[in-house]
């Protein structure tokens, strides 16, 4: 029978007697073998390693007796008792010897050497762990007996991940996954232990921007939408149409509606275990107003008798349903196309007019005014562009006028961009007509100029833009008969006369002709000054009233010219 004793081992003699001493104290007894008796008579003993165990004989035979213990064959004591410790795990054979002369006594024990086993607590205690994708999972081994020189060791699946007494691992991937772990000490105790991980993740969950349903914009308009994955996003596919169109593979849907109409934006995603977001959004897109863009952006147009004028129409980003397009030539109607193209034959002053109109009812209209002359344009006698005070030879002709002087200009438009024109400024105390007289008796060559050419900027003056001469063969005279090609009467024109020749929101281009303007003169070479005077009602009376908003006694001049 095995006998395990943990602690200090005492194999007892059961009796008295003599022993093994160093006593040599002599007898006249006749020597008889040595007798022994032990405390355990089992031949198999088990202890534990590192454990001080006393083993003990009990030599009963009187007289000397030489007494020896041997661990594996090797003498460790000469005494009765011997304390031993086995320090490692094993087994062994230990043996005593007693004898004398009369003999020899031996006993044998097989000693078997334990391990302190070993025992380790976790820091989770559970079979199965769970985490979702990009979560870290952490594991905790402690030592709390047989702590000798222990080895640690973590596997996950097959690949070791820790020798420490810690585990830690970032699971990226889903799936089932097998953590185990081994502890052995410096005695071969071992301990095992697994777990088994799950990595899933909650359902996929994804929200947007915009909520699903009808959006609205302008026809160009550009609509945007955001989804914002939430759970579940492993593996994530999406993907964003308009109609059959895929637009977007990533979170952001950003789409501009070139066209109007009703439209479906469709959202799809779909994650590594199948789930899937579907949303729907319906755009309507309104049609942007009509817009018409011109060919020809200036509206005082000129050309030569032969030359062919082509003005074109294009619809731009809206509004194009349904655009019907109409041109007129001094009231009459030439063309339905986007083009107006016309050869004027001679000369003279011809209005051109545009009308655009869609199915929705709106309408674009336009118009130019073209003068025809055979006479290209002559010299110019001032431009105002460099001069910061007025010219000598403008004269102020009417006290009453607070100044005729250049100054910056306020209406900068396509038609005269000029930074510099003359103003010229009635007080608003008179009602007299404002005018100035314009000298050019040094100017050569007159006789070649049949005309001027001059830009005014009107405003909200309700006047016509009169102009009088002074020739050598008698006094000031009305100038012209015809502006911009004509004809009139400056005191019987009727106001829709004149609203045909004069605008209020641009600079209007004026041609005044000398033609039939009395005195014989056909040309300026005895017309020695002119005379602008704008500010005379279209009845020919004199002005009246005064608007501090509008400011409607001043009138701009810019850009005076003279026509061969």
């Amino acid at each position: 029978m095995k006998h395990f004793i943990k602690g200090t081992l005492l194999l007892l003699a059961l009796g008295a007697g003599w022993g093994c001493s160093d006593d040599q104290t002599e007898t006249t007894d006749v020597a008889v073998m040595p007798q022994v008796t032990f405390a355990v008579t089992e031949e198999t003993i088990g202890v534990v390693v590192d454990d001080a165990v006393r083993f003990e004989a009990k030599v009963e035979t009187p007289g000397p007796v030489n007494c020896s213990w041997y661990v594996d064959d090797e003498l460790k004591a000469t005494t009765q008792t011997m304390t031993y410790v086995f320090d490692h795990v094993g087994t062994y054979i230990v043996r005593f010897e007693a004898y004398n002369e009369a003999g020899r006594v031996e006993k044998s024990y097989t000693v078997t050497a334990a391990g302190v086993p070993l025992v380790v607590e976790f820091s989770n205690d559970e079979e199965t762990i769970s985490c979702m994708p990009g979560d870290e999972v952490e594991l905790t081994a402690t030592v709390v007996s047989g702590d000798k020189q222990v080895q640690h060791k973590w596997m996950l699946d097959d690949e070791t991940v820790s020798e420490t007494a810690e585990f830690s691992y970032l699971f990226e991937e889903m799936g089932e996954f097998v953590i185990t772990y081994e502890g052995v000490n410096s005695d071969e105790m071992r301990v095992e232990r697994s777990w088994t991980v799950v990595v899933d993740e909650l359902p996929l969950e994804i929200t947007f921007s915009k909520e699903p349903g009808v959006l609205t914009c302008e026809q160009g308009g550009e609509v945007s939408i955001t989804a914002t994955l939430v759970n579940g996003g492993t593996g994530l596919v999406q993907t964003w149409k308009v109609g059959d169109e895929t637009v977007s593979e990533t979170g952001e849907f950003t789409y501009t509606f070139e066209e109007s109409g009703t439209f479906t934006i469709t959202y799809t995603g779909r994650n590594a275990k199948e789930e899937v977001v579907e949303k729907t959004w319906t755009v309507e897109v309104t049609e942007l107003p009509l817009a018409i863009e011109f060919s020809e952006e200036e509206t005082a147009l000129s050309c030569k008798p032969g030359d062919e004028l082509v003005i074109t129409a294009t619809v731009t980003a809206g509004g194009s349903s349904g655009v019907t397009h109409e041109w007129k030539l001094d009231d009459q109607s030439v063309s339905t196309t986007e083009e107006f193209r016309h050869t004027f034959d001679q000369a003279g002053s011809h209005v051109v007019d545009y009308t655009g109109k869609n199915a929705k009812g709106e309408t674009v209209t336009h118009s130019w005014t073209v003068t025809v002359s055979d006479a290209s344009a002559g010299y110019m006698f001032e431009d105002f562009e460099n001069r910061d005070a007025l010219p000598g030879h403008f004269i102020n002709g009417n006290a009453p006028i607070e100044g005729a002087t250049v100054k910056d200009n306020p209406y900068k438009t396509a038609l005269n961009p000029s930074n510099r024109v003359l103003s010229d400024h009635l007080l608003k105390e008179t009602s007299t007509s404002g005018y100035f007289d314009m000298g050019f008796s040094h100017l050569e060559n007159r006789a070649k100029y049949r005309a001027i050419r001059v830009k005014v900027y009107l405003g909200s003056n309700l006047y016509y833009p009169r102009l009088k001469i002074a020739s050598l063969s008698g006094g000031p005279n009305k100038l012209p008969s015809s502006i911009n090609g004509q004809p009139f009467d400056c005191n019987h024109a009727s106001a829709s006369e004149w609203a045909k020749l004069i605008k209020t929101d641009d600079w209007n281009v004026f041609v005044y002709d000398l033609i039939d303007c009395g005195y014989g003169a056909d040309n300026f070479e005895n017309i020695t000054s002119v005379q602008f005077r704008p500010l005379v009602k279209i009845d020919g009376s004199n002005s009246e009233g005064f608007d501090e908003t509008t400011n409607n006694r001043t009138v701009y001049y810019d850009d005076i010219e003279f026509v061969e």
